[in-house]
């Protein structure tokens, strides 16, 4: 099972109208930063809320895809954990906390030391502020600072 989560970025649509006028080059440089975005979210999430006993699930199970997709105006990309258990521990309250005790009691063979529930949740919930920002600033680097004044949240 994966986990998905959607964010919405306002804005996008009247930034991508705008860079219509770059053509292909403005296309690309949107599908690498949300990619860019996407990438660093997945790595705060896997360095820093990712429970870990055998390390599995962080070392083999997350993902970013390898491109965006573009339809039409909308840009998006996928990215998660996927695996047996990935949706489980992700929405378990106890996941990392557990201290090898089971809430009857029982004690476990091996447990994860560290991390927590919600591991991609959380990273991608406070990423949310200054995404667009960060999008513009990167596609701005990407096209050589040719697109100044063309974004709401950018510098």
């Amino acid at each position: 099972m994966a986990i998905s989560r959607s964010v919405t970025v306002s804005g996008l649509e009247e930034v991508l109208r705008n860079l219509r006028a770059y053509g292909e080059n403005a296309r690309s440089a949107a599908k690498e930063a949300i990619r860019a975005e996407a990438m660093a979210i997945e790595e705060t999430s896997k360095s820093q809320y990712v429970p870990v006993d055998t390390g599995t699930l962080r070392r083999d199970h997350g993902f970013v895809d390898e491109e965006a997709k573009q339809e039409g105006d909308k840009v998006s990309i996928t990215f998660g954990y996927r695996g047996p258990y990935a949706a489980s521990v992700h929405e378990n309250p106890r996941a990392g906390k557990t201290g090898g005790v089971s809430p009857s009691g029982r004690k476990y063979k091996h447990w994860a030391t560290t991390g927590s529930w919600k591991f991609l949740e959380i990273p991608l919930m406070a990423a949310e502020s200054g995404m667009l920002g960060r999008i513009a600033d990167r596609m701005r680097s990407s096209l050589g600072g040719k697109l100044s004044g063309l974004f709401y949240g950018g510098r």
